[in-house]
This record gives C-alpha cells, structure tokens and sequence, in this order.
C-alpha cells in the first residue's frame, strides 16, 4: 500500500517472477517495468491504475490474459510485444478511452484495432466495420490466422501490421485502400 508508481525496468528480466497482484493507489507503471519477466502469467491491476508506459509488459511470454481497469486513459506504445502467449484482452465496460471485443484491443469508439493477441486461435478474423486504423504491428506474431478481412472504405495499412504472422494466407484489402506503408 502506499505505492502509486512503478519505476522503469523496475522488475525488468525477473525471470522466477510468475503473479503480481498491484495495490490500490498505484496510478502508473513506467516503460519496461514488467518487460521480459519471462514466467509471468498473472497480473492484477487496480481500477486506480490511470497510465501504462509503453513496453510494460514486452516480453512476458507466460502473460495470457490482460485485464485493463476502468481507469486507464494511456497504453504506451509495444505494451504486449513479444507477448506470445496473450489470447486475450479485456477492458472494463467504465473504460473511456479503451474497449475490447471478443478479446482484442480497441480503442473506446473501436475506430482504432490496437492488438489482436498473439495466441489468439482463431484461423480467421474480420476487422469491425468502425475502424479506421490498424496500428502497426497489431497482429504481429500471431501463428494462427490465416484469413484477415479488411472493412471497405479502409486506407492505409502498414506493411508491420501482420509481421511475423507464419500462417498468414490471405488478407482481403478493399479498393479504397490507397497506401501501404512501410511505418
């Protein structure tokens, strides 16, 4: 109790390290504080938890599940790269700047996909209607999609959306994409 932030790379590479349960108070957790904790696989946060540095929890290769408190206005950037035993993503229905839907991170308007969980199984997913944006390496590292559907009116895609997507066959892309970037 007491504690309202988590340092950078404060448990950074504490391999043993496998349930963390955070206290009420704790506003913010830094850049990398989670980062590589390679046996975690239990994370509770409090609904007091505002911000989320970017590459908190990079690494955690144990982590399947991620529960985001009604509280969180910022993810940081990479937060669950290199997460690849993530199935699943859930934001409290309170949450004004996030949401989730069927375990993949959106933003509260789902106008922006922001992660499809790498260990998510399904062999197919088509991205909602509403969303404007697909960031960068959303899907990275997922083995197990082979078919994406692109919404129409849909524009411009990063070629890192599915990096690293080994199974990966088809990608449906409507004509009104106009751009494919190299971000």
């Amino acid at each position: 109790e007491g504690i309202t932030e988590i340092n950078p790379n404060a448990f950074y590479c504490c391999e043993g390290l496998k349930t963390v349960i955070l206290p009420e108070g704790l506003t913010r957790i830094y850049a990398g504080a989670f980062k590589n904790c390679f046996s975690l696989e239990e994370i509770k946060l409090p609904e007091s938890l505002k911000i989320i540095n970017a590459s908190a929890f990079s690494g955690c290769k144990s982590l399947t599940e991620f529960y985001i408190p009604a509280n969180i206005t910022l993810l940081g950037e990479n937060i669950f790269e290199d997460c690849f035993s993530l199935k699943e993503i859930t934001v409290n229905e309170n949450n004004i700047s996030y949401s989730s839907a069927d375990g993949v991170l959106f933003n509260k308007e789902m106008t922006s996909l922001i992660v499809y969980p790498s260990s998510k199984t399904n062999t197919s997913y088509s991205v909602p209607v509403s969303v404007r944006d697909i960031n960068t390496f959303a899907f990275s590292d997922n083995a197990h999609i082979e078919t994406v559907i692109i919404p129409l009116y849909y524009q411009n895609l990063s070629s890192n959306t599915f990096d690293n997507c080994t199974n990966l066959k088809k990608i449906y892309i409507p004509k009104s994409t106009n751009q494919i970037s190299n971000k």
